[in-house]
């Protein structure tokens, strides 16, 4: 109820914006602002314009074998939202999303339920794979996202996919 209040009072008053991205969802754990789905895929690794792995497009190396990645802060998805005065979110404040929709623990973290769902997509309208500035401690070359579709985070090799993009603003 208290979603749909938010969304009702949303579109009396008009748009909300926080700096220059357009607040769909306050958090109401952490008090972050969450923004729509940006327009387009971005990268979040070593792609070029044909959207293959590009060793050059790199600002990283991180292993001992050479092995060359974007650091997360550089990568195209964090551009798009710092051009909007805004930052990806964190894989904590991903998690912190899902905790406040329907959701059960797990010993791999929260996951949304049917209802959780149900009410974050009658938030957002959208789903998808949704970047964090987060990787895999254990192995840099895996990015943590917030799998929308499933309801949870997960991880993916950042070089190989293009994901969406929602930003967070204090």
């Amino acid at each position: 109820m208290k979603h749909f209040l938010f969304l009702i009072i949303s579109f009396a008053i008009g748009p909300v914006f926080a700096g220059d991205i357009q607040i769909v969802y306050k958090d109401k754990l952490n008090g972050l602002s969450w923004s729509r789905k940006l327009p387009g895929l971005f990268s979040n690794g070593c792609l070029d314009a044909d959207k293959k792995y590009d060793e050059r497009k790199c600002t990283q190396i991180v292993d001992a074998s050479w092995n060359h990645f974007v650091d997360p802060k550089d990568s195209d998805a964090a551009k798009a939202c710092s051009d909007l005065n805004a930052r990806l979110p964190t894989e904590e404040e991903a998690i912190s999303l899902i905790r406040n929709f329907d959701h059960i623990d797990s010993p791999f973290g929260p996951r949304l339920t049917g209802n959780g769902l149900k009410e974050m997509y009658g938030i957002f309208t959208d789903a998808g794979y949704f970047w964090t500035s987060s990787v895999v401690t254990a192995d840099p070359v895996r990015a943590m996202y917030l799998n929308s579709l499933r309801g949870r985070i997960e991880n993916l090799g950042r070089y190989f996919v293009d994901g969406a993009v929602r930003c967070v603003s204090p």
